[in-house]
């Protein structure tokens, strides 16, 4: 039995900081549906330091069947009610649930594909109860097609993993694995296997640590001594890390890898 490529997991929740709103309303495609497209920015404060999401929005008014897309209603709310940081100071802390979409582009010397990835939301809500108490960050649960091993001589082990969206196009994620967890992934998957979820801890941030100055008093000299300062060390942190997950299905029930190649 072979798994279809739509059937993957692709979910993921974002919590945290509603920085900005950027949405051009009324806009039509070539057939006449009216449709909103734009971004929601979102600030992420954990553990990994302070750090922006941005949420890719496109999303049409009525639906095939002529009936209005709630999610369309619900971004018009979130624009007229809803607190952001580069308006307020402060922003409505909010509960977002997303997939995830590739963002492919050529780099500058036009002879590489970069592969990236996005999140699109389609729900959003601001309710305290939904969010009181859960840690702000991003966190996805993913399951695809797992190729490109590797590990390096410090022991980092590195993986794509291609999952698909809702219409069952390909798109592929670049991950690295927790370190303390590095092993144990080599011994539960392996190149052209199909895994049942990921749990992956998506990071955008800077952290930023001050290193404590010494004092012009612990030095003995002469002449013009200059003012040592604090040494401020920013860490930039850009990644998609597996912190867990589920082993593999049952070879009997997995993705054919030669229709993966061919997506």
């Amino acid at each position: 039995m072979e798994l279809r490529l739509k059937e993957q997991k692709n979910t993921v929740q974002i919590v945290g900081e509603l920085k900005s709103i950027n949405l051009n309303w009324g806009r039509k495609d070539k057939n006449g549906r009216e449709f909103v497209s734009g971004n929601l920015v979102v600030r992420i404060t954990n553990e990994n330091g302070i750090g922006e999401q941005r949420l890719n929005i496109m999303q049409y008014k009525m639906s095939k069947a002529g009936n209005e897309i709630m999610f369309f209603k619900a971004l018009k709310t979130i624009e007229e009610k809803y607190q952001t940081i580069d308006a307020h100071g402060t922003g409505t802390i909010i509960k977002a649930m997303a997939s995830i979409e590739s963002n492919n582009y050529y780099n500058s010397n036009k002879d590489e594909m970069v592969e990236t990835i996005t999140l699109k939301p389609y729900k959003i809500t601001s309710n305290e109860k939904e969010v009181n108490g859960e840690r702000q960050g991003v966190v996805a649960s993913v399951g695809g097609f797992l190729d490109k091993i590797y590990k390096d001589e410090n022991g980092k082990v590195t993986c794509r993993l291609s999952t698909v969206n809702f219409f069952g196009n390909l798109i592929p994620i670049t991950c690295e694995v927790k370190q303390e967890l590095a092993d144990i992934f080599l011994d539960k998957f392996e190149n052209e296997s199909t895994v049942k979820s990921f749990k992956i801890d998506i990071v955008k941030s800077a952290k930023i640590s001050e290193v404590k100055s010494t004092s012009e008093d612990d030095f003995d000299g002469f002449g013009d001594c200059e003012e040592i300062t604090d040494e401020v060390v920013t860490d930039y942190i850009n990644a998609n890390i597996i912190i867990g997950g589920k082993p593999g299905f049952d070879p009997e029930i997995a993705l054919d890898p030669e229709a993966v190649k061919a997506a």
